[in-house]
């Protein structure tokens, strides 16, 4: 009886079904051999763009900085300093053959107060400064900047969380790619020796060979998918991270900026004083000689303990002429407010008299102060020109209190950082009786702002974002209090 498998012509290929087999076989080593490589997210080419220039056509450049504006036309030139700089030259070129020079000089603007209401604190913009220098309004303060830090830390922790967990995915996925490689590569050999013992010379193949020929076509499909599959997954993993990175960079600024104010809070609270700070001179001409005055009444003190009187004498007298020179500044128009750099940037009320009348007024109210109080103003005055920062206390920027907290350290005394317990710190004084190193304080108690004063009508005080340390005329009008520390 004749076996049903020999009239089953399905079961022996024919000569063209062979070679198919064999191509296919020899395929699928080519393919399993080809290195896999992965394209990282983000990473694109460099494109630069040109655009023609028309004949006749011109380019107009613009530059701008804090304080100078530049623009450029054909043929003409200007350039303009804007009221937010120091005084500067307005060269004009004229684009006929003859050029005309005119100097000028831009004036400074009048002060302007600050227009009343909230005022953004310059060291953390979203937080409103608080209308009295008082420890309820500095808590208050304190608890917003705490719940913005924490909530800005656990943002920063997601965000951390996920760039790890990222890459680990990222890891693991690249390590079974890998993996499905390395068995892409076995079945191509094992492929390429059972083709062999199939593609022979008489060309007869058993169902055997024929399924695992058959079974290695579907899994090389199925291993196409799944390393598609993968590295789209890598490609996702990947680009939400960079995502992330960048957010958890950007927020780096934030960090800082909270964490500083933290810090300037909690020192406020506790009129912390870091006393080992080297604090230096301001950049204005009041304060450099208010420093060097007081470098000379050092000097002269050191050299007459050292038994060198003639030397002592000599340092004395060039510490009085210095004296001289930094009353004259304080009695004329000082500006009323300074930029960043220290450059005057509005002028300030006039003083109430002649200048001359008055820098005499404050030499004799200064010939009447001992050491210690000449040492706390000479230190308040070398602040001029510094920026005003709330509740900071030096050494680069201060607030009201903060100005005088540190400046009467040096005479011994510890104030608190807040002007209405400062003014509380030693006995009233009538105005009429005022003198050197006396505290002005104003507002309900004193609490919303207090100055030094120097003598003949004039202070020197810390007095807000918009102006920085400065050298004023004495308010009287609405003074709440005053003190004499002792």
């Amino acid at each position: 009886m004749t076996s049903p498998r020999h009239h089953d012509l399905r079961a022996r290929p024919t000569v063209g079904t062979a070679r198919r087999r064999s191509t296919l076989v020899a395929a699928l080593v080519a393919i399993s051999l080809v290195p896999l490589s992965w394209t990282p997210v983000g990473a694109q080419d460099d494109t630069t763009t040109t655009q023609p220039t028309t004949p006749g056509s011109s380019t107009t450049t613009t530059t701008t900085t804090p304080s100078t504006s530049t623009t450029t036309t054909p043929g003409t030139s200007t350039t303009t300093t804007t009221p937010d700089g120091p005084p500067a030259d307005s060269t004009t070129t004229v684009p006929a053959s003859t050029t005309t020079l005119v100097p000028t000089t831009a004036p400074l603007p009048p002060t302007v107060d600050e227009p009343p209401g909230p005022r953004r604190w310059s060291l953390a913009p979203r937080f409103e400064v608080p209308t009295d220098d008082s420890v309820v309004g500095v808590q208050r303060m304190l608890t917003e900047v705490v719940a913005a830090l924490e909530a800005l830390q656990a943002r920063r922790q997601v965000l951390a969380a996920r760039i790890e967990d990222a890459a680990r995915q990222v890891e693991d996925l690249r390590t079974r790619i890998t993996n499905l490689t390395e068995k892409r590569k076995a079945r191509a050999v094992s492929a390429f020796i059972n083709g062999d013992a199939i593609i022979g010379p008489k060309i007869q193949v058993d169902d055997e060979r024929v399924r695992i020929i058959t079974s290695i076509e579907g899994l090389e499909t199925t291993d196409a998918e799944r390393r598609r599959s993968m590295e789209r997954r890598i490609a996702t993993l990947e680009g939400q991270a960079l995502r992330d990175q960048t957010e958890l960079t950007a927020s780096d600024p934030e960090l800082a900026e909270l964490t500083a104010a933290r810090k300037l809070l909690q020192d406020k609270l506790t009129s912390a004083l870091d006393t080992t700070l080297e604090v230096p001179v301001g950049p204005t001409d009041i304060a450099l000689s208010a420093a060097a005055a007081s470098a000379q009444r050092r000097t002269a003190a050191a050299l007459l303990a050292a038994g060198d009187a003639p030397a002592a004498l000599a340092a004395q007298q060039a510490g009085q002429r210095e004296l001289e020179r930094l009353a004259a500044l304080v009695a004329r128009p000082t500006p009323g407010a300074y930029n960043g750099d220290g450059s005057p940037k509005s002028v300030g009320p006039t003083p109430i008299g002649d200048p001359t009348v008055v820098a005499q007024e404050l030499l004799a109210a200064w010939g009447a102060m001992d050491e210690r109080r000449m040492s706390v103003m000479l230190f308040a005055l070398q602040q001029v020109g510094k920026r005003y920062v709330w509740a900071a206390s030096g050494p680069n920027t201060y607030d009201c209190s903060g100005l005088l907290m540190r400046a009467w350290y040096l005479g011994g005394v510890r104030l608190t950082h807040f002007s209405g317990s400062q003014i509380a710190s030693g006995p009233s004084v009538p105005r009429e009786q005022l003198a050197p190193t006396d505290l002005l304080g104003y507002g309900p108690s004193s609490s919303e702002h207090i100055t030094m004063y120097l003598g003949a009508g004039r202070v020197v005080e810390a007095k807000g974002s918009a102006y920085g340390v400065i050298v004023n005329n004495a308010r009287y009008n609405d003074l709440a209090g005053t003190a004499r520390i002792l």
